[in-house]
């Protein structure tokens, strides 16, 4: 917070990259984020993709999000899956504005690996994966929001 408060409203630009899944707070984080940027500037924040086909296959064999299971608990502290409604939801509600999210990293039709539930998965997806709804197809989701210009109503 002391290293926030150095540097309000300093930068054209935020990018919190892979990080918004590990605090235990999202939205403060977020919040932290707004108060960097300068009015008028930029907060851009990647997250693993909860909502891609992938992570949905894996929730329905296991109860678990891709990239959220024990493994990456205890491995990377992955403790906070972000999806874009939410990323959406906090952003509102923090008063930014032209809030935009994209799908990065996209995510083949037919996955060959050696993870064997993933690639059962993406075969038996394969053709049905036009009905999902959704960003289905990205491994990392790009969320991008920007601070009101002073002067603007929020």
């Amino acid at each position: 917070s002391q290293c926030v408060s150095q540097h309000e409203g300093q930068f054209d630009a935020v990018i919190g990259m892979e990080v918004i899944e590990h605090v235990e707070n999202p939205w403060e984080y977020l919040r932290l984020l707004k108060r960097m940027a300068k009015s008028g500037g930029l907060i851009v924040v990647t997250t693993p993709n909860v909502e891609s086909w992938a992570s949905r296959w894996n929730y329905l064999l296991t109860g678990r999000l891709t990239h959220f299971e024990d493994g990456d608990y205890i491995g990377s502290g992955h403790i906070n899956p972000i999806s874009s409604w939410e990323f959406r939801l906090s952003a509102e509600a923090l008063g930014l504005v032209n809030i935009r999210t994209y799908e990065t990293c996209r995510l083949p039709l037919i996955w060959i690996t050696r993870n064997l539930r993933l690639m059962i998965g993406s075969f038996i997806l394969a053709p049905i994966r036009f009905a999902l709804t959704g960003r289905i197809s990205g491994d990392i989701t790009l969320c991008v929001a920007r601070k009101p210009a002073d002067g603007a109503p929020f």
